[in-house]
């Protein structure tokens, strides 16, 4: 092989390496990224389940997350009965990805509203609502003041995960931008 056919050989194998490097690493920036934006907490189970008929009120309401829950003060979960009054404790206990309050005793028969906001490992707020339906009347003794608010009061969590894929798109765009120049700048053409 002659002399100049060789480093027309090398030149062309070494241009491309640099903005194939920079493309690989703004592209895995993007989808880490992206799969961290759009990762929240979310209940996986509950007891009593969604919809559930009982013959009795549980007496220990357990709420399941896919990621764990700080145990912080600002978790809150409340169970409404058919005539508003309230049935959890009020004190909320906090096991890794468990949440746990017990309930004052069994109410009028009807349907009954878990409502639930806690705070995932991320800082993140999770709430929502589950409901259940007790089929006899408790005994029971309910309180009258609320303690949670509606989950749909909750204030949206994080960016949304298309402002986080438009500033992806932006890194990748500059990176690539930069890559470009600096290959012109040693001479070799892209």
């Amino acid at each position: 092989m002659s002399r100049g056919i060789r480093r027309a050989v090398g030149r062309t194998t070494r241009r491309p390496v640099p903005v194939l490097v920079a493309v690989t690493v703004v592209l895995a920036t993007v989808l880490l990224t992206a799969a961290t934006a759009s990762a929240h907490s979310s209940l996986v189970a509950s007891t009593p389940a969604e919809g559930r008929r009982l013959d009795q009120a549980p007496r220990l309401v357990t709420l399941t997350f896919d990621d764990e829950i700080r145990d912080d003060d600002v978790n809150q979960v409340a169970v409404t009965g058919p005539d508003g009054t309230q049935w959890a404790s009020g004190v909320v206990r906090v096991a890794g990805a468990v949440v746990t309050t017990r309930m004052r005793g069994s109410g009028p028969a009807g349907e009954y509203t878990i409502g639930y906001r806690v705070v995932s490992a991320d800082g993140d707020p999770v709430a929502g609502e589950i409901t259940y339906r007790l089929l006899s009347r408790g005994a029971g003794t309910g309180a009258q003041a609320p303690v949670v608010p509606p989950a749909s009061d909750a204030e949206p969590s994080g960016l949304p995960l298309s402002l986080w894929l438009v500033g992806a798109l932006a890194v990748l765009a500059i990176g690539l931008a930069v890559t470009l120049r600096a290959a012109q700048r040693w001479g070799r053409p892209v």
